[in-house]
């Protein structure tokens, strides 16, 4: 194994981790719907055989939505229009080694479908659905930047110095 790898380089057999991480590209795509997936309202999939490869919601213009996050140029990541069920918005497909950052991915999503529903994503999470979304994510700060409407570039750039001193905390401890 060498640190470019994915999965899929290993050679190694799959183990699904649940019913909804079933293939070997199934946790890249977790990485950049997950916390989407706990919002009140949106579709990520969920119960096909691509979980965690969709975004969307109802009322939304899956081609003028797919456009907007295409526009936001994400290296390695592609999105086509789709619509089913009452849910439209974009597929995902990500290549195994992109350099995307795919949680940035995972709040700009959820941002423009929030954005594309006057907030009701947002506001429409309480009770269990709000602290499962809470616990998801790591704790209330991303619910309440997207309540006071802050831009994802805004709400990651905040995680800057926390990231950097992870990774240079980890530094010792890598193998590969």
């Amino acid at each position: 194994w060498q640190r470019y790898m994915s999965w899929g380089h290993t050679g190694l057999g799959w183990v699904p981790t649940s019913p909804n991480i079933p293939k070997t590209t199934s946790p890249i795509y977790y990485a950049a719907t997950g916390v989407l997936g706990g919002a009140s309202g949106v579709d990520v999939g969920i119960g096909t055989g691509a979980a965690f490869e969709y975004a969307g919601a109802q009322g939304i213009n899956a081609n003028e939505f797919t456009s907007a996050i295409s526009r936001l140029g994400w290296p390695g990541v592609s999105f086509s229009p789709y619509s089913h069920d009452g849910f439209s918005g974009c597929r995902i497909a990500i290549s195994p080694n992109s350099p995307a950052d795919l949680i940035t991915l995972d709040v700009a999503l959820l941002y423009e479908l929030n954005r594309r529903k006057n907030g009701a994503i947002v506001n429409g999470m309480h009770g269990d659905e709000l602290n499962l979304f809470h616990k998801v994510y790591g704790s209330a700060s991303l619910y309440n930047a997207l309540r006071r409407g802050q831009h994802p570039g805004q709400i990651t750039q905040g995680w800057a110095s926390q990231h950097a001193s992870f990774r240079a905390a980890r530094q010792p401890y890598l193998l590969y």
